[in-house]
């Protein structure tokens, strides 16, 4: 309610306010809780890549990751390209490396290595 330009709580909003304290500290633990995630501090990632990549480029992948994110572990799941597609597109996989062409609906692909 406002009197006279300054803000007064109504009975009901004294009656809110310690709930709405919890919900704003339990909002901030959470954001806290992810913040390694986030920020590539801590935390994994699923890395996708189709079977003959490790002839490519995986290795050379898979070590910049590690120097840029030392603190998150890497899991490596080998699919066809089609399935790392579906994988990145339905959130069970953080990236892939697949062979071109594949539908690329919903998902950001560019080339890594292309054929002279």
């Amino acid at each position: 309610m406002r009197t006279n330009r300054r803000l007064v709580l109504t009975d009901a909003g004294h009656e809110l306010l310690p709930a709405a304290q919890n919900a704003l500290l339990a909002a901030r633990a959470a954001a806290e809780s992810v913040r390694p995630v986030r920020t590539l501090t801590g935390g994994s990632v699923s890395f996708g890549t189709f079977s003959s990549a490790h002839h490519l480029l995986l290795r050379e992948v898979i070590e910049q990751f590690r120097r840029r994110y030392p603190d998150v572990r890497m899991r490596i799941v080998g699919l066809n390209s089609t399935e790392v597609a579906d994988a990145v597109r339905a959130g069970t996989l953080e990236a892939g490396l697949v062979a071109l062409p594949v539908d690329d609906q919903g998902l950001r692909v560019w080339p890594v290595v292309c054929a002279s």
